[in-house]
């Protein structure tokens, strides 16, 4: 499906946002239940409706449209806060034992990336389409589900808590 520049619209888009080089960074609660917060401020202060998601490890994947602002605004400002939040989370805290190699690591990709900053957390496409049809929307849903089930780190979607298919999610999502 081609890239499709996000707009104010009714569409919802499929996206993912993954940790550059697709590095295991939320391991940690305290690091995805800070994503969840993050999520929730832009739902109430930026317009961004979600439908469905999912926290892995190493990526976000989300249904979501942007109402107020665009989807893609919504975006940029949620990943450009969460990324300087993840790396000084990442910083101070005393349990870290990966610090040191996270930090060359994500100092390393930045470099490869070509990207002017210093360190880069997150991955520059979030690899949107545009969902059109009802069918693709429950495709991408359950995709979406289904994903900490192919990881093999639980046997039912509604068993991983950072999830919409969880009924405990700590994220709200809108309904269809």
């Amino acid at each position: 499906m081609a890239k499709v520049p996000y707009t104010i619209s009714d569409i919802p888009y499929f996206v993912t946002l993954t940790v550059v080089g697709h590095t295991d960074f939320f391991t940690r609660m305290d690091y995805r239940e800070e994503i969840i917060k993050n999520l929730e401020f832009c739902q109430r202060n930026k317009g961004l409706e979600i439908y469905a998601y999912v926290l892995m490890t190493n990526h976000l994947h989300m249904i979501a449209k942007g109402k107020e602002t665009s989807l893609g605004e919504a975006l940029r400002d949620f990943k450009s806060f969460t990324a300087k939040k993840m790396i000084a989370m990442m910083n101070e805290n005393p349990k870290e034992s990966r610090r040191e190699w996270l930090q060359s690591r994500f100092s390393f990709l930045s470099r490869i990336h070509a990207r002017d900053a210093r360190i880069q957390f997150w991955a520059r496409d979030n690899y949107p389409e545009e969902i059109e049809t009802e069918w693709f929307f429950r495709q991408k849903e359950a995709y979406i589900h289904e994903n900490p089930v192919r990881a093999g780190f639980v046997a039912r979607p509604e068993d991983w808590y950072f999830s919409s298919a969880s009924p405990d999610s700590p994220l709200m999502v809108c309904r269809v």
